[in-house]
């Protein structure tokens, strides 16, 4: 077993070379190389909604973890933290620490589809 921060991976090994194995994120949902079926177009949901079910209408989660992170007033969620149009960084959720410069085709995206805090 090899341990990641975002998962661990389950295998065995023969001379020093992967024979086979999995890797399950953190959560739960087990990596497959060939027919991926986690949020592609077909089916957008997240993986706590295959394993527990979808909400009802109006209580639809908007992360994985249905936990709405707080952001400051005017930033966008970019989904691994949150992109500050003051800065014009990218900083952590729950420290305010930056991660990183987007790039212009990013920063693109993210002004015209990310979701804007609510406090704005």
């Amino acid at each position: 077993t090899l341990t990641f921060e975002n998962g661990v991976f389950e295998g065995t090994w023969e001379n020093g070379r992967e024979a086979g194995g999995q890797f399950i994120f953190n959560d739960g949902l087990p990596f497959t190389k060939d027919n991926w079926n986690y949020c592609t177009v077909k089916d957008r949901r997240f993986w706590s909604e295959y394993a527990e079910g979808i909400k009802p209408a109006g209580e639809t989660n908007r992360t994985d973890s249905g936990v709405k992170p707080n952001l400051p007033k005017g930033c966008f969620d970019v989904g691994n933290g949150y992109y500050d149009p003051t800065t014009k960084k990218v900083h952590e959720y729950d420290t305010g620490a930056e991660l990183r410069t987007p790039s212009d085709e990013e920063l693109a995206f993210i002004e015209t589809k990310a979701p804007i805090s609510s406090s704005r």
